[in-house]
């Protein structure tokens, strides 16, 4: 739970950013009071800047147990916690010269975590406080005393002090940017995700109501078969003919029910465990019902039944839109390979036609994307059927065939994983 509140933007996770952050710059301070003192013979106020190191630290280790109680952390105690480093700070530079200090633009590193962590507000009140104490510094402070040191010297250690302010500043500012790009780069997927969520809703919504709709002509269409064939028992074609209707109008209808049984389900809930290999041949049974004449190649390139895998019905439909959009380009054969090792199962497709160019490679699973003829296809079987593997922790990917044609790789997790996987889940949200 913890790694999942530092990896977050709750008050909480700013809470445990500025523990850490704290740790280094005290550090770096107590050693510059140290190698001044030390290091450089300079005869600081020693006890006074040892003693407000102390209580910053020990306001840190405070800071650390506040975290760890998981009481309730609001952005008013993040703007408290660094308004005290902003104090602290000001004490130390007091007694260090004053804005002579070269670690004065340490002033920066408590204004970009205000600037980063918390409300604009906050962050404008952050900057006020911290000019109006560097002004101060300008007429009240400590001189440091530093006259037997030649002027030279002076500014040797000035800029040494310079050079230490900047590369702790860099630091901390790099790893704020860099925490905003990736934040930015999840909430981008976010919404991609919400409004891939939302087409998949409206389509549900619709193919609810599709579903309901068809249920009756296809029980017409059934009956009317059944009597056609015993009207003209006599004609042997027509019968055969009139029966191969009859048997996709029951898989048409067997398939809407599953539909409809299978909507709503959360992520695993519905779902069965089965091993790969029973899973794909219970796919392509389904599927040669629809594609009777179709050549087709089966190849199990592991032993055994391989690993289990969750599955639903939206999973199996998906591998069926699969192998109709690979039929539909390669009318000469289709070819599936599955094969697995201990964390996964894959599933290969291959067809034989002309294979992904230009914009369709790009555009390949977008919403109403299609490269087939108008009237042809809507651009909805591999944009549902991405969305419904991925939903179950798979991966889609496709790419071109060096003999020609296109390569479709279906990556499902083992069953195991996706459990531990959402056991996690439940225990981060607990």
């Amino acid at each position: 739970m913890k790694n999942s509140l530092a990896s977050s933007r709750s008050p909480a996770a700013n809470l445990y950013r500025l523990f850490w952050l704290r740790n280094f710059v005290w550090a770096g301070q107590t050693a510059a009071i140290v190698i001044a003192e030390l290091g450089l013979g300079i005869a600081l106020p020693l006890w006074p800047l040892l003693s407000i190191v102390s209580v910053m630290a020990f306001l840190n280790l405070l800071t650390w147990f506040r975290w760890r109680s998981e009481a309730l952390v609001n952005d008013w105690e993040v703007f408290a916690q660094i308004l005290v480093d902003v104090a602290g700070l000001t004490g130390l530079l007091f007694l260090s010269g004053g804005s002579t200090n070269p670690f004065t633009a340490f002033y920066l590193l408590p204004l970009t975590i205000a600037a980063v962590m918390l409300p604009r507000r906050f962050a404008w009140i952050v900057a006020g406080i911290s000019a109006f104490c560097y002004s101060l510094l300008i007429f009240h402070h400590v001189n440091l005393p530093v006259a037997q040191f030649n002027h030279e010297a002076i500014m040797s250690l000035h800029i040494v002090g310079m050079w230490v302010t900047f590369l702790l500043s860099a630091s901390v500012i790099v790893y704020f940017m860099a925490g905003i790009r990736e934040r930015d780069e999840l909430l981008s997927r976010a919404r991609e995700q919400t409004l891939q969520d939302e087409r998949i809703l409206a389509l549900g919504t619709l193919a609810a109501g599709a579903a309901h709709e068809l249920g009756t002509p296809l029980a017409t269409m059934t009956i009317l078969a059944k009597e056609l064939e015993h009207e003209y028992a006599d004609n042997h074609l027509l019968v055969k003919d009139l029966s191969t209707l009859r048997r996709q109008v029951e898989v048409c209808k067997t398939t809407i029910s599953r539909l409809l049984a299978s909507a709503g389900r959360d992520r695993l809930e519905g779902c069965r465990a089965i091993s790969i290999t029973e899973f794909t041949e219970e796919v392509i049974e389904r599927w040669r019902l629809m594609r009777p004449i179709q050549h087709f190649e089966f190849t199990i390139a592991g032993n055994g039944l391989g690993p289990h895998v969750a599955i639903d019905e939206t999973l199996s439909q998906a591998l069926i839109n699969l192998l109709n959009n690979a039929a539909d380009v390669s009318p000469d054969g289709v070819g599936m390979r599955i094969d697995w090792d201990q964390l996964r199962a894959i599933i290969h497709i291959v067809d034989r036609g002309d294979g992904l160019q230009g914009e369709a490679m790009i555009r390949a699973g977008e919403a109403f994307f299609t490269t087939k003829q108008p009237g042809e296809g809507t651009g909805l079987g591999l944009f549902l059927a991405k969305a419904s593997i991925e939903r179950l922790g798979g991966t889609l990917h496709m790419s071109n065939r060096e003999g020609g044609g296109l390569l479709t790789r279906v990556t499902l997790p083992n069953i195991k994983d996706i459990q531990e996987n959402d056991a996690r889940k439940r225990n981060a949200k607990s």
